[in-house]
C-alpha cells in the first residue's frame, strides 16, 4: 500500500459515518506527514450515562483502529458550571463513575485503550495560564456569541447564570491545553466548534479540526437525555428493564424519520458489527492486539444461517424467516415499505442491547469499588438521611497567580475570601497578600503558544477563515509612510524601536526570534519594506506617534512575503538599501523624482521578464512558510487556504541531446529526448528526509549520449514513445478537490515541458505558471469585508507549473544554467555526482527547497554571491562509487556547454538513427 493509499484510509476510518467535518485537511496533512493524530472526547460526568453514549464511543473506536491518539475528557468543571447540573460535592464521584463506564464498554467492544487517555478537567482548567487565557476570552468575546455557541448544549434558563456563559469558552481552550488537532462531539455541538475556530486564533492559537457524529433521537422520540428516564436505557439496566423501555418506545409502522431504534441502529449496532466483520477477516487497524481480552460475544448482530457480509439481521416473532441485511439503507427501505413489523424491529434490537450491555453490567457487579462509587455520585433520592455531619470544607486557594480546587465531603462550606472574617490570615495554609505564583503547568502542549501582549490587536476572522490583511504600511524609503515621523522619530529610533520590540505580533516565535516584517514587491519589481495594519496600530500607540495615513492596499502588489531581521545590524543594513541618493538638478527629469534606491533602482519601469519573477521567486518562500505552519496566511493578504498541511510536487526532467544544435522553435516542435526523470514527494514530509520517488526512464534506446552512465538514486525504466507517455499521464492525473492536495510541478523549462506534456495527452492549458493562483492575494473591499470576486479558497486551482530557471535568474540576475546541473552551480550549490534525468529530478527538487526556506531574495541573492553556507544539501553518489576512476569520455554530455567543446567530431548517434526518424 503506497503512503498516498494508507493516508486515505486512516483517513476514511476517521470520518466515516460522521455528520459533518470541518478542517479535515488538517487532519491529511498530519496523516501525510506520518504522524498520529491526536483527538479529544469531552463529557460533562452529570446524569447516569445512557447507551446513547454508544454513538461517540462507536466512533472513537474507529479513531483508536486508525491510530488517533484519544484523550478523553471527564469535564467536572463545565458540569458544574452547566447551571448545576452536577453539584460540586458529587461531581467527583461521579468523574470515576463515568471513568469505570467507559472503560468497560471499550472492552466489552474489544478496542485496546493504549492510546486512550482520561483527563479530568480541573487538572489543568484552574492553572493561572488556563485562567488567564480565559479572562482574555471575556474581553473579546460578546453576551450574544458566548449565549449562542452554548444555546444547544448549556440549560437554557428564563435568567441564565454567567457560568452558562463562560462554558463555551472553556471548552475552546480545552483544544489549545490538551494539545490536540480535532476535538469530536455530537452535531449539537457545532456552534461551540465554529466558536473556537473563531476566537482561539484571536488568542494567537492554531485552528483545530472538529468531526461531527449525528444525534441519535430517544426511545420516545425527541433528544436521547439522562433527565428523561423513558427516553434513554442506562447501562447497568437490567434485561427485564431494557425490555419495559424497548417496548413502551415509540416506533409507528413505516415511520423512519422520527424512529428512535432505527437511528441506534445506524449510528451503534451496525458500525459495530462491521468493526466485528472486519476483525474476523483480519483487519484489526493499527493495533493488533484488537480483539484480545474482549469480555461477551463479539459476534455481529446476525443469526448462524446469515450471508456472508450481512451486519444486521431481524428475527420474526410471528412466523416467516429472518431478514438479513448488508447495509442500513436496505433495513430502512423495507421499514418504509412497511416489510418489517414494528414488534420485529423493537425485538431484534432489544436482544442486540442486552448482548451489548450484559459484559458491563457483569464487570459492575465483580468490581466492588465500582459499587461503591456508584452509590456515592448517585445517592438514592429515597433514602434516609443521616444525622448532620460536621460540616467539611470545600477551600479555594486563592493568590495572585494560583487556585487551587480540592473536593472532599458531602457538604459544602464557602470561606470567606482572603482577608476577611476568622480567615484574614490564611487560607487553606497560604497566607493573605504572599500567596506564591503557582508554577506553570508542566504537561502543557507543544506548538504555537502565540498570545498577543495587546489583545485589542488581533487576527480579524470571518466565519471559519481569517480575514487576510488589507492594509500595509511601509517603513522608510522613498515616500514611505513612516517618512511622517521623523520630526521626532527619525530613522536610527525607528529601526531600533523596532529591532527592541518583544511584542507577539513582531515576533510570533518568541522573544528569542527574529522580528518578522513584510516584503512587498510591485508589479513594477521594485520591493517595500511593511507593517501590516495590526502591527502599525500597536507600534504608533506605544510610541506615540500618528497613523499614517492612505496605506498600501494588498492588492497593490504582486506578491506579500514574510521578511526576517535577527539584529538591530541586519534590519539597519536593510534600511540603508532604501535610502534616497542626492539628485542632479541639472539632469533632465529632475521634476519627475523616483525612487534611485539601491534596493530598487532599475524597478521603477514595467515590462522586464526579470520584474516579475521577483513575486514569482517569494511566492515560493510564503509557500513554505504556509507549510511549516511559520506563518499566518492573513498576515500577508492571503484568504486562509484549506491545502495548508499539504502539497504534492512533482519535479520533472527532460533529458534532452546537449549537442542537438537545430534552433529552439525547432527543438520545442520536435524535442529530441535521451532521458526522462521525475521525483514525487508530498510536502511539508520532504523537508524532513529530502527524499521521494525518484524515476528514471530512458526514452530513445536508439540514442547515445557519450558518457551515460546508471543513475545512483533512481529506479531505472526502459520504455517506447507511448509507454512514456502513459507513465506521464499516469503521474500527472491528479485531482486536488477530490484529494484535498494541490499538485505543484517543477520544471527547468516551462515551454518544453508543456509542450512535451500536451503531446502526451495532458491538457495543460489551464494550468497556470507559477503560484499566483495558489497563494492569491484576497481583494478586500473594506475592512472586515471582502470583495465579492475574492477567489474561494475552498475549490483548489489546476496544477501549477514552476520554472526553475526563472526562479534562478530571479534570485541570481544572471543567465541560468541550460541544465539542472549548470543551474545548480549557479546557485553556488555543491552537486557532486554527473547524474541523469532521474538524479536531476531530485537534485531540482532540492535547489527547489533551499530556494523556497532560504531568506528573501535580495538578502539571500547577498548570500550566494559571497558563497555563504546555506541550507542546500549536496548531492552526491554513494561514498564507494566517489572514489572510482572515471575515464574522460564517460562524462554526461548534458555537462558540456557546446560553445566550450573543443574542436573536433561532435559526438554521434547509432548507426540505424537519421534525421528522418519520426520517434519523437
Amino acid at each position: 500500500m503506497t503512503p498516498e493509499e494508507q493516508v486515505a484510509r486512516k483517513y476514511n476510518l476517521i470520518t466515516r459515518r460522521l455528520q459533518e467535518v470541518l478542517g479535515g485537511d488538517i487532519i491529511k496533512g498530519i496523516l501525510a506527514e506520518g504522524r498520529s493524530p491526536k483527538a479529544y472526547w469531552g463529557t460533562t460526568p452529570t446524569g447516569r450515562p445512557h447507551i446513547g453514549y454508544f454513538v461517540p464511543l462507536t466512533k472513537i473506536a474507529d479513531f483508536l483502529r486508525a491510530g488517533v491518539e484519544v484523550k478523553i475528557l471527564l469535564a467536572d468543571v463545565h458540569a458544574f458550571l452547566d447551571n448545576l447540573k452536577a453539584p460540586l460535592d458529587l461531581v467527583a464521584h461521579r468523574t470515576k463513575y463515568y471513568e469505570f463506564i467507559l472503560r468497560a464498554v471499550f472492552t466489552s467492544l474489544g478496542i485496546p485503550t493504549s492510546k486512550l487517555t482520561f483527563v479530568q478537567g480541573s487538572d489543568y482548567q484552574l492553572s493561572r495560564d488556563y485562567n488567564l487565557d480565559n479572562y482574555k476570552l471575556c474581553t473579546i468575546v460578546t453576551e450574544h456569541d458566548a449565549k449562542k455557541a452554548g444555546s444547544e448544549v448549556v440549560k437554557q434558563v428564563e435568567s441564565p447564570l454567567l457560568s452558562g456563559l463562560i462554558y463555551p469558552g472553556l471548552q475552546a481552550l480545552d483544544e489549545q491545553y490538551l494539545g490536540v488537532d480535532f476535538q469530536f462531539g455530537g452535531a449539537d455541538q457545532r456552534k461551540i466548534f465554529t466558536y473556537a475556530e473563531l476566537y482561539l486564533p484571536r488568542l494567537g492559537y492554531a485552528k483545530r479540526a472538529h468531526l461531527m457524529n449525528t444525534m441519535v433521537p430517544g426511545l420516545m422520540g425527541g433528544k436521547m437525555s439522562s433527565s428523561d428516564p423513558d427516553s434513554k436505557i442506562d447501562f447497568l439496566d437490567t434485561p427485564e428493564a431494557v425490555k419495559k423501555k424497548i417496548k413502551k418506545a415509540f416506533c409507528e409502522e413505516g415511520n423512519v424519520a422520527e424512529n428512535g431504534l432505527l437511528a441506534f441502529t445506524k449510528a451503534v449496532l451496525i458500525p459495530i458489527s462491521e468493526i466485528r466483520l472486519e476483525r474476523s477477516q483480519g483487519d484489526t487497524g493499527e493495533d493488533e492486539d484488537e480483539g484480545k481480552g474482549s469480555t461477551g460475544s463479539q459476534k455481529p448482530f446476525v443469526t448462524d444461517d446469515a450471508p456472508e457480509g450481512t451486519v444486521f439481521t431481524i428475527t420474526r416473532e410471528k412466523g416467516g424467516g429472518p431478514s438479513h441485511y448488508k447495509t442500513y439503507g436496505e433495513l430502512e427501505d423495507d421499514f418504509a415499505a412497511r416489510n418489517v413489523h414494528p414488534g420485529d424491529l423493537k425485538a431484534s434490537v432489544r436482544d442486540a442491547i442486552i448482548s451489548l450491555l450484559e459484559p458491563i453490567r457483569a464487570a459492575f457487579l465483580a468490581n466492588e469499588e465500582w459499587q461503591k462509587i456508584e452509590q456515592l455520585a448517585y445517592p438514592d433520592p429515597n433514602a434516609k438521611k443521616e444525622p448532620k455531619k460536621k460540616k467539611a470544607s470545600i477551600g479555594f486557594t486563592v493568590g495572585l497567580c494560583a487556585v487551587g480546587l480540592h473536593y472532599t465531603q458531602e457538604k459544602v462550606y464557602h470561606p470567606p475570601p482572603a482577608g476577611k472574617g476568622k480567615n484574614a490570615k490564611a487560607v487553606d495554609g497560604v497566607v493573605n497578600d504572599e500567596a506564591p505564583p503557582s508554577e506553570p503547568p508542566t504537561d502543557r502542549p507543544n506548538g504555537d503558544h502565540r498570545v498577543p501582549e495587546n489583545i485589542a490587536t488581533f487576527f480579524v476572522y470571518h466565519q471559519d477563515l481569517m480575514y487576510p490583511e488589507s492594509d500595509f504600511y511601509q517603513i522608510f524609503g522613498y515616500r514611505a509612510h513612516s517618512n511622517g515621523w521623523f520630526e521626532k522619530f527619525d530613522e536610527k529610533p525607528t529601526i531600533k524601536a523596532i529591532a527592541s520590540t518583544t511584542s507577539k505580533l513582531f515576533r510570533p516565535g518568541g522573544q528569542d526570534s527574529p522580528v518578522e516584517l513584510v516584503l512587498g514587491i510591485l508589479p513594477s519589481g521594485a520591493s517595500y519594506l511593511l507593517m501590516t495594519n495590526e502591527q502599525m496600530l500597536e507600534f504608533t500607540h506605544k510610541h506615540r506617534l500618528k497613523i499614517p495615513r492612505e496605506p498600501w492596499r494588498a492588492t497593490q502588489f504582486l506578491s506579500l512575503s514574510p521578511i526576517y531581521f535577527n539584529s538591530y545590524n541586519e534590519l539597519s543594513d536593510k534600511f540603508a538599501t532604501y535610502k534616497q541618493r542626492p539628485r542632479n538638478k541639472n539632469r533632465r527629469g529632475f521634476e519627475e523624482p523616483q525612487d534611485n534606491s539601491q534596493a530598487n533602482r532599475g524597478y521603477v519601469q514595467t515590462g522586464s521578464d526579470v520584474v516579475h519573477y521577483r513575486a514569482y521567486f517569494e511566492h515560493q518562500r510564503t509557500l513554505y512558510r504556509l507549510l511549516t505552519r511559520d506563518l499566518e496566511p492573513g498576515k500577508v493578504g492571503l484568504a486562509s487556504p484549506p491545502w495548508l498541511s499539504c502539497v504534492r510536487v512533482v519535479s520533472l526532467v527532460l533529458g534532452e541531446w546537449i549537442v542537438d544544435n537545430r534552433r529552439r522553435d525547432e527543438r520545442l516542435k520536435d524535442p529530441r529526448l535521451v532521458d526522462v526523470g521525475w521525483t514525487d514527494a508530498l510536502f511539508p514530509s520532504f523537508f524532513k528526509q529530502l527524499t521521494g520517488s525518484t524515476v528514471h526512464v530512458k526514452v530513445n534506446l536508439k540514442m547515445i549520449n557519450p558518457g551515460s552512465r546508471d543513475p545512483y538514486f533512481s529506479e531505472v525504466i526502459e520504455d517506447d514513445q507511448a509507454g512514456f507517455y502513459s507513465r506521464l499521464r499516469n503521474l500527472l492525473s491528479h485531482d486536488a478537490n477530490k484529494s484535498g492536495i494541490p499538485l505543484i510541478v517543477l520544471v527547468h523549462d516551462e515551454e518544453m515541458a508543456r509542450g512535451v506534456l500536451s503531446r502526451a495527452g495532458i491538457d495543460v492549458d489551464s494550468w497556470s505558471s507559477g503560484l499566483s493562483r495558489l497563494v492569491p492575494l484576497a481583494p478586500v473591499k473594506k475592512r472586515h469585508r471582502l470583495e465579492e470576486d475574492t477567489p474561494n479558497p475552498a475549490i483548489l486551482p489546476e496544477p501549477s507549473i514552476v520554472d526553475m530557471q526563472k526562479l534562478v535568474k530571479a534570485l541570481m540576475e544572471t543567465s541560468p544554467g541550460h541544465t539542472v546541473p549548470h543551474s545548480a552551480k549557479v546557485l553556488h550549490m555543491q552537486t557532486e555526482a554527473k547524474p541523469c534525468a532521474g538524479d536531476d529530478s531530485l537534485l531540482q527538487l532540492r535547489m527547489w527547497t533551499s530556494m523556497a526556506q532560504g531568506l528573501a531574495i535580495d538578502e539571500q541573492h547577498k548570500q550566494r554571491s559571497s558563497h555563504q553556507p546555506d541550507c542546500a544539501q549536496v548531492l552526491a553518489p554513494p561514498q564507494q562509487q566517489a572514489n572510482v576512476d572515471v575515464h574522460p569520455n564517460e562524462t554526461d554530455p548534458n555537462d558540456i556547454d557546446p560553445n566550450d567543446m573543443p574542436p573536433g567530431p561532435r559526438p554521434t548517434i547509432a548507426d540505424d538513427f537519421s534525421d528522418d526518424d519520426d520517434d519523437w
